[in-house]
């Protein structure tokens, strides 16, 4: 793919490389998979199950992390008893259990085959779980923290799709055909009323031992005064699919439903509906009565994220949802990016990824490369295989996108642009189009090369390489008049890079090539796998991504290692800038990894950055640890280390420190191997990170 990488990533990648512990970070689609679970320890501390994986906040839901489960099957519900242990269950009987507050996760035993929906932990050893296989339903009962679990209660006819307790005594169940029980005693019993309707009951929430709320997939609310003795019909919205519920006291609370999320504010008698878009919530949750989080999915695929600072009265949208895949990215600066891909699909973001926003395409084709040259003067280009082919231009950031070339002929598969006047874009056939006017008129030039003409790089006006779909390398002097072919074997090309006029790459399928001489001798690499794009920082440090892969390279390509990015989907296209890196790929995907692992925190008073960057080197530690910050401002810093218990081991400063980079050292000379967390506080805002000791 040929984003703007010349000039930028040569300096660029340098720091990502020498980083060794950063993490890639997902970005988009965020959340990946439909959410069904989220709960909050306090109100930085939070944990999101989202397809199989758990997603960890440090910093009140603003940014997450992904943790790797273990599993690939669906996760149905979530429950933490404090901030180290927590419990998931999900398909076919599984439980996982972590004792580091997330960051790992074990199996546990269950003892069925059945689906499990519910969990809720009084605390870490007394819990319970609800299942059920489509007809029956069963709840499940722990005394010793899950490592065994015992069959409380059998549901012949029915099944459970909830839990809620108000204590070690005190739990409701509901669940298919009615289902409603009660248990006064931890669960030894349980009761059921007298049957008041055969509707799903998908959610119960009770406030205290006497008043609590059903709601059904069929759109009744139901209220209760008398602990579930009796039901009482309050409300009922057709067709609205009503699948969770929340109170933060008597009288306020909240219900989720097919895309809507129902309000009241005098304990259920009346109702407010906002209606915030496609997609369907599964849950809603408040952690106090101003903060709360509706969770779903907006199309099957990907999760659905809103949140509330006001007890509900305005939701904003913290998910981003994209099916179509994501060709090409283009970064100008940390912050201002754009991406490109299938069905018209153009996004843009000015805060470095954290949210995407769609921009206006001229036409709904596929677009397959992009190239800008500065925040406002970009260049696109795409087609259909059916024969349209298209490049358009913006010279006001994207807001507005003109078409300046329309070729009926083929379409267009890369465009490459070394400044605002010289541009090349490649074709079908070997053809490459040239512009020295910046894109008002186009030159077809005849390469001589047989394939597709997937990716073109310039490393000045007058010279740069272009590679085709049948393994062919060009090379042209005279800023793309004419072009000589370097190179011609079996395979397919997909994307040329260079640092220099001598030392550059090509990668396709099953091959990697380098040339240390300007490309008058290739060198085969190989690599078992489709490569679709590279970028190096020097002559030994390089990635490169692909079918599934994500890899890097520390001697110049002869050897690869592929790192962990936690989604499988296929990666097209890198772009990097400054001390960040983004990759954009199949559904939608982008995923970002930046110098040091800096952390963006966002002051939710007023929407601001709080600008600093924070890492932890080496990590594992044996004896000393760097941590290392950026300050843009003069701020009061305080660093303390915790261990895996919560007890504090030593505080490594407190004292404000000027504006620019610092450098602190922790010295862990008689500290046991272990677990321990860096607490690192900024002007009163915290951020924590796992710090591995090891002997």
């Amino acid at each position: 793919m040929d984003t703007m990488k010349n000039f930028i990533v040569f300096f660029s990648l340098i720091s990502l490389f020498n980083t060794g512990f950063s993490q890639w970070n997902l970005q988009c689609p965020f959340p990946p998979n439909p959410v069904h679970d989220i709960e909050f320890y306090d109100q930085y501390r939070g944990w999101m199950i989202s397809g199989s994986q758990v997603l960890i906040t440090s910093d009140g839901g603003y940014s997450w992390q992904i943790h790797p489960t273990g599993v690939s099957v669906p996760l149905y519900s979530m429950d933490f008893s404090d901030d180290e242990n927590g419990w998931i269950v999900g398909y076919e009987g599984l439980i996982l259990n972590s004792n580091d507050g997330g960051l790992t996760w074990d199996e546990q035993t269950s003892g069925t085959g059945y689906q499990l929906v519910s969990v809720h932990f009084d605390n870490d050893q007394v819990g319970w779980i609800g299942c059920h296989n489509g007809s029956s339903g069963k709840i499940l009962h722990t005394t010793d923290g899950g490592e065994s679990w015992q069959t409380q209660y059998d549901l012949a006819d029915g099944t459970i799709y909830q839990l809620f307790f108000l204590n070690s005594q005190f739990g409701w169940a509901v669940g298919k055909y009615g289902v409603a029980m009660k248990t006064e005693d931890g669960g030894i019993t349980w009761n059921e009323p007298e049957s008041f309707t055969e509707e799903i009951l998908k959610s119960v929430y009770f406030v205290d031992e006497s008043n609590g709320w059903i709601v059904s997939l069929e759109g009744s609310i139901y209220h209760t005064s008398d602990g579930g003795d009796n039901w009482e019909l309050q409300a009922f919205y057709q067709n609205s699919y009503l699948s969770g519920i929340y109170f933060t006291d008597l009288l306020n609370g909240y219900i989720s439903g097919n895309g809507q999320i129902f309000m009241t504010n005098d304990g259920g008698a009346n109702w407010i509906i906002s209606s915030l878009g496609p997609g369907s919530f599964y849950d809603i949750y408040f952690f106090d009565s101003d903060k709360g989080w509706a969770i779903g999915s907006s199309n099957g695929i990907n999760g659905k994220l809103y949140r509330t600072d006001d007890g509900g009265e305005t939701w904003e949208l913290k998910s981003n949802s994209q099916i179509y895949p994501l060709f090409d990215i283009c970064f100008v600066s940390e912050e201002i990016g754009w991406t490109a891909g299938g069905a018209g699909e153009i996004m843009f973001t000015d805060d470095g990824g954290y949210t995407w926003t769609p921009q206006n395409s001229p036409a709904w084709m596929e677009w397959y490369s992009l190239c800008f040259v500065d925040e406002q003067k970009g260049w696109i280009c795409g087609g259909w295989s059916t024969g349209t082919g298209q490049i358009i231009h913006t010279s006001d950031g994207g807001n507005t996108w003109a078409i300046q070339h329309n070729d009926q002929g083929t379409w267009f598969k890369s465009i490459f642009f070394v400044d605002k006047n010289n541009g090349w874009a490649g074709r079908r056939n070997g053809e490459i189009y040239r512009t020295i006017d910046g894109g008002l008129n186009w030159n077809m030039i005849n390469t001589g090369a047989e394939g597709i003409i997937e990716s073109i790089y310039f490393v000045n006006s007058l010279k740069g390489w272009a590679v085709s779909s049948s393994a062919e390398i060009l090379i042209s002097e005279d800023g793309g008049n004419t072009w000589t072919l370097q190179y011609d074997e079996y395979g397919q090309l997909n994307s040329v890079f260079f640092i220099d006029e001598e030392i550059g790459w090509a990668v396709g399928d099953y091959k990697n090539l380098h040339t240390i001489d300007g490309g008058n001798n290739w060198e085969v690499q190989y690599y078992g796998g489709q490569l679709n794009d590279v970028v190096f920082s020097d002559p030994d440090n390089g990635y490169a991504v692909g079918d599934y892969a994500l890899l890097t390279t520390i001697d110049g390509g002869e050897t690869w290692m592929e790192e962990e990015y936690y989604t499988p989907h296929e990666l097209f296209a890198i772009s990097a800038v400054g001390s960040r890196c983004w990759i954009s790929g199949n559904w939608g995907l982008i995923i970002n990894k930046g110098t040091s692992e800096i952390t963006i925190i966002i002051d939710p008073i007023n929407s601001k950055f709080v600008d600093f960057s924070y890492s932890l080197y080496p990590n594992p530690a044996n004896n000393k640890c760097c941590i290392n910050f950026n300050l843009l401002i003069e701020s009061h810093i305080n660093i303390d280390i915790y261990n895996l218990s919560g007890v504090l081991i030593d505080n490594v400063l407190n004292k404000k420190m000027k504006k620019g980079e610092h450098h602190v050292y922790w010295n862990i000379p008689n500290k046991s191997s272990g677990i321990y967390f860096c607490n690192l506080t900024v002007n009163g805002k915290t951020i924590s990170k796992k710090l591995v000791v090891v002997d």
